[in-house]
């Protein structure tokens, strides 16, 4: 995601919490390798992601891209993915 992209996004979420269940390193590479470090947020913001349709193993391939801010939705109006 560009620099102002990700500007923009982050003044729109808020932390998660003590209480959320994610680890704070997921595995990269499809589960190999190195850690990294992530930052939980609260689900409440929805965005809009361009991908492609490669798949391999359940997850996507190459790199989702983000198009925008979806100020019109909130999560309860959007589908989950199978398996989410």
């Amino acid at each position: 995601m560009a620099e102002g992209q990700a500007a923009a996004i982050a003044n729109l979420l808020k932390p998660a919490g003590v209480r959320h269940p994610w680890p704070d390193q997921i595995a990269t590479h499809w589960g190999k390798g190195s850690k990294t470090p992530i930052v939980k947020v609260q689900p409440k913001v929805v965005v809009e992601v361009a991908a492609d349709a490669a798949l391999q193993a359940g997850h996507y391939r190459h790199p989702l891209r983000l198009v925008r801010h979806r100020a019109d939705l909130r999560p309860g109006d959007v589908d989950t993915l199978p398996g989410s």
